[in-house]
Order: C-alpha cells, then structure tokens, then sequence
C-alpha cells in the first residue's frame, strides 16, 4: 500500500471535517462521532483481515452494526449518520481494500444496504414489536441478511467488475455470502445492546447471575480454543454442543455474545491458518466459504432455539410473579378459590374454607367437587360446570347449599371459570365461592317484612293476594269459606281515643282471632281496621261458629286492651270460595255490608 492511498484518505477526512463544523447545533456527537468509529473500525476489520485472494471481504458486520442504529431513530436523522458512515467506509476501502477509484461507489453500496435494512426493520418492528418472536427475529434477518445485500450487491458487482478484472458471478456471491452471514452473526448482539440502550436497561445480567455468565463464556472460549486451536482433531459439534448449553442456563444476550465469541475465533483460525479448517484441502477462499456455512448452521440452529428459551423464561417468571400475588390474594382472600379439572376433582382450594366449612384444604385436594354440594343442588351445578368447559370466556354464576364438616347446609354462591391453554384445549375451571348465608337470611328476613303487617304481625294483603292465588285453585267439591272482618265504628274509636289506643283495639283483635282459628287457616289484615280470614275444608255451619267465636273472643280482649272505650264489636261478611279472588271478595264484600247496614255487629252471608 503506498503513501497516495493514505494521502488521499486524509484529504478526504479533512475536508468531511470542515464541513462538519457548518452543520447544524443539533446534530450531536453521538449521531456523527460514535457511529462513524464504529462502523469504521468493523469496516477495517473485515476488510483487512477477511479479504480472500484479492475479492471482497468475506465476513462483514459494520451493516449489522449499523442497521438497528438507524431503524431505532426517525428517517430525518439518519444523513448525519450516513454521511460519516460513507467516509469510513470510502476510507477503510481506499486505504486497505480495493482503492480509491472503488471506494466512493462501494461506499455508496454499504450505505444503500444500511438504508434498506433499517428501513425494512422498521416495518418488521411496526409490525412484531417484541424483539424475543421468532417472527420478528426471521423477518429482521431476511431483511438485513437478504433483500438488503441483493440490492447492493448489484451496485457493488457492476463498480468491482468494471474497475477489476473479476468474475461477476463470484463477485456477486462473495458479496451476498459475507455481507448476509455477517449480518446474521452480528445483528442479535448489536440489536439488543441498542434496543437495551433506548430502553435505559443494563445489557449487564443481573449481580446473581453474573457469575454464571463469565462461567459460560469462559466454557465457549475454553470449547472454541479447543475446536479452533489445533488442526489435528476435526470438533466443530463441540462449539455447537457448548453454545446450547449455555443457552439453557443464561439469557439471551449472553447466547448471542458466545455466538458472536465463537464466529470471532472461528474467522480468527481462518486468517491464522490454524484450525480443523486445515484438515480440508481447498483454498483460502474456499476455507472462508466453509466457514461461513459453518457460521450460518450455527447461527439457523442457535438463534431460534435461544429466542424460544428467552420466551419461555419470560414467561415463566411472569408466571412465578403472578402466582405469587394469586397465592397471596388466596391465603388471605375470606372468599374460598378453588381449582377443580374436567371431572371435578379439586386440585387447589384456598385456606378460607377452613372458616367457611371447618375443612382442612389439604385433605380436600383429591376429591370430588360434589361431595361439598347438598344434593338438591348438585345436577344444576354440573350443568353450569359443564357450560364453562364447553365455551372459552364464559362465566357461570350459581346459588347453592354446601355441606360443612359437620354436616349442616350453608348457602354459598359460585363464580365459575373455564381453564384453556393457548391451544385452546380446556385444562379444568376455576372458581370463587363466596358465602352467602348472611344474604339470603336478610333475604328472608325482608320476603317476610313484605309479607307481614308490622303492627299485628299477621300476613298483609299482599301474602293474602300470593297464598290465595294458588289455594283458588281447588276442585269444586273441596269447601272452603272467605270471611272479611270489620271493626265497628272505629273511626270512632281513633278520633276520640288517639291512634295508639286504635292500635291496641286492632292488636286485640289479631289476638283473638289467632286464638280462635286453626293453623290450617289464614288470617290476613287487609285494611286499616279489616282483616280476611280463609277457612279451607270447612262447611259453612263450620264457618258461621268460628267467625261468632271471633267475634265473642274480640269483645273480651278489646275490653282488656282499652277499657275506656267501652264495649266492642266486629261485622263479617262471609262468601264461598269459587272462581277468582276477586269474585270472592267482592262477594264477601257485599255480605260485609249486609251485616252493616243490619246493625252492625252480626254476620251476614253471601248469596
């Protein structure tokens, strides 16, 4: 190499720096000044120590170094970048490789690669955002190992042949062999020390792993050593054999630093002349074609297995993280989670049922869901079990009474979830058991408040209105007697005395008709001071002698409950039970005041 090439290199560094200084403020150090060494430096090597016979370099990775660089900035700031990466490259060509009549178009070449790739990275990115999917990791090679080298391969071959009396067809294959395997070997390790860069996140493993890792690499140097430092035994398996291990137990960018070791040694052997390289009897080129199929079976078997691996780790530790909440939520949640598989059996319930059921949650692993349900309950929980396993999302809610240890009912309710995998395959349910006893006994306790009159505690006209509904639906030849009983002149009776003392009237009453009648019979208060009575399987001579009973047992508790109201007395109006509630009453109605206008104080029956 003589003192022009160096002469004119230096030129056209000095007067790129001139015009350097007249660029813009915003232009920092680190878009010019760092890539431009970078790339520089991994331009000289490949060029200085990978050039066969007088070609192309045979493994070249500035591409792979600068194509994530790009794709991870906006389009606007790319020329800087360019611009700096074009001289290193113009200089690196002219002073080392093919000279400077090349240099300008080769250059050129290398840049279009670089904007290619990143460009098509860019796309692939948009389109697979996690960097650990096989999709996105085969899709980024093909862009930068592919599409890009054939498109500047064209425009480095037509500049090489016309400048040099090569083969076209060679040229154009050595420029497609190591611009693609260098950037299949070198783009893992760069993409993720960029992609760790933007995210602020160490490339470091973390300080308890750390050991582990410098074990790995001294084990892939140690294994590397052995392959390529002698060329007596042919181990180029032990490399490989090494690489999986150390995927097994490390993380990705460690995987991708030992690959990267192991292809830096494997192109050192190569230039040293050392290695199983030179059991083969080819040439140096041909050495470096081997090399770089050795490379790239490397690389297709290492990569997919080490993206999948990382995945999986990943994985895993949100698993480990997301059952520990759900582990800490179970312990202490007062509600019971359980895990049954498809044919019921328990395998997971959370310590609550020990307060809820008084169970021990390990004895209960094992077995059957429908020994904990009351047997009335267990066919319509199995439907809803059954619907949860057949349809993916769906949620499936029921009431039921549970069995406790000692065998007495609780009321409980199920939220019910089917388990799927990722293919889809059902993998047993989930569910939440929440007990509901305190729920349904207010629910009772209010069914019965809607139903009870607070004042005599007897049914209201609402309960009246539900239990006759259904005891109208007697056969014709049952008897059976409707009696509606008024109090007299109570209107009187509130006016002069006070509501209160009215109360106590309508409270004697309830008093003395609960004394009279029997428990088959239903009395209900129907109104302010009138109340119906419903006496099944009774004759009418029945009826008339139970509503004068009535009628004798109010005169003496209302003379107890209100002696200063002087005596008391109620009118009845009694119908036969036939046709609608509403024909009924109106017929004891009109009886009702039939009695009244005789005088008050008697019986009348409908006709």
């Amino acid at each position: 190499m003589d003192a022009r090439n160096y002469q004119g290199g230096f030129r056209l560094l000095l007067t790129f720096v001139r015009y350097s200084g007249q660029m813009r403020s915003h232009l920092t150090i680190r878009r010019i000044i760092l890539p431009c060494l970078v790339y520089g430096a991994a331009a000289a090597f490949s060029i200085g120590l990978t050039r066969a016979g007088g070609g192309v370099a045979m493994f070249w990775i500035a591409t792979a170094m600068l194509v994530p660089l790009l794709a991870s900035w906006p389009v606007r700031h790319w020329w800087p970048t360019l611009a700096t990466c074009w001289v290193a490259s113009a200089v690196a060509t002219g002073t080392i490789g093919f000279g400077w009549e090349l240099s300008p178009f080769l250059a050129t070449a290398n840049c279009i690669e670089a904007v290619i790739g990143a460009l098509l990275l860019r796309r692939v990115n948009r389109r697979y955002p996690s960097y650990l999917s096989l999709p996105w990791m085969g899709w980024a090679l093909a862009a930068g190992a592919l599409v890009a080298p054939l498109l500047s391969g064209v425009i480095a071959t037509v500049a090489i042949v016309w400048f040099k009396d090569l083969s076209a067809s060679r040229v154009f294959a050595d420029w497609m062999l190591s611009h693609g395997m260098g950037f299949v070997c070198v783009f893992p390790i760069a993409g993720l020390l960029i992609q760790a860069r933007l995210l602020q996140r160490s490339i470091l493993p973390p300080p308890e792993k750390r050991g582990t890792a410098v074990a790995c690499l001294v084990a892939v140097i140690a294994a590397g050593t052995a392959c390529f430092g002698q060329s007596t035994v042919p181990l180029l398996f032990l490399p490989i054999l090494v690489l999986m291990y150390i995927m097994v137990f490390t993380d990705l960018t460690v995987s991708a630093l030992a690959m990267l070791v192991l292809v830096v040694m494997g192109v050192g052997s190569a230039l040293l002349g050392i290695g199983p390289l030179r059991l083969m009897s080819i040439d140096e080129a041909d050495r470096f074609l081997f090399l770089q199929f050795y490379v790239v079976c490397m690389a297709f078997t290492a990569i997919p297995i080490a993206l999948l691996l990382e995945k999986r780790r990943k994985m895993f530790a949100a698993l480990v993280e997301s059952e520990a909440r759900y582990r800490l939520l179970a312990d202490f949640s007062t509600d019971i989670i359980m895990v049954s598989g498809n044919n019921g059996e328990i395998r997971y319930i959370s310590p609550s049922i020990r307060q809820l059921g008084d169970y021990d949650p390990k004895a209960l692993v094992g077995t059957a869901t429908e020994a904990l349900i009351a047997p009335q309950h267990r066919a319509e929980m199995a439907e809803a079990y059954l619907q949860v396993l057949r349809n993916p999302g769906a949620t499936a809610s029921i009431e039921f009474l549970g069995i406790t240890r000692s065998n007495g009912l609780r009321w409980f309710e199920s939220h019910m979830r089917g388990i799927f995998r990722d293919d889809g395959a059902v993998d047993g349910v989930c569910s939440i058991v929440r007990d509901i006893a305190t729920r349904k006994r207010r629910e009772s306790e209010l069914r019965a408040v809607s139903l009870t009159d607070p004042l005599t505690n007897l049914a209201n006209r609402r309960a009246f209105d539900v239990f006759m509904a259904s005891a109208i639906a007697i056969k014709d030849d049952d008897e059976s007697y409707v009696a509606l009983f008024d109090l007299d002149h109570f209107k009187l009776v509130n006016d002069g005395f006070g509501h209160a003392t009215g109360d106590l009237v309508i409270q004697a009453f309830a008093r003395a008709a609960r004394g009279v009648l029997r428990d088959s019979d239903l009395i209900a208060r129907i109104g302010g001071e009138e109340f119906a009575v419903h006496l099944p399987d009774t004759t009418l001579a029945q009826t008339r002698l139970i509503c004068e009973r009535i009628r004798a047992a109010f005169v003496h508790e209302g003379q107890l409950a209100a002696p200063q109201v002087g005596p008391l007395s109620v009118s009845v109006g009694v119908s036969l039970c036939r046709g609608p509630l509403e024909g009924v009453l109106r017929r004891a109605d009109t009886a009702l005041y039939k009695a009244k206008a005789s005088g008050r104080d008697c019986l009348a029956i409908a006709a």
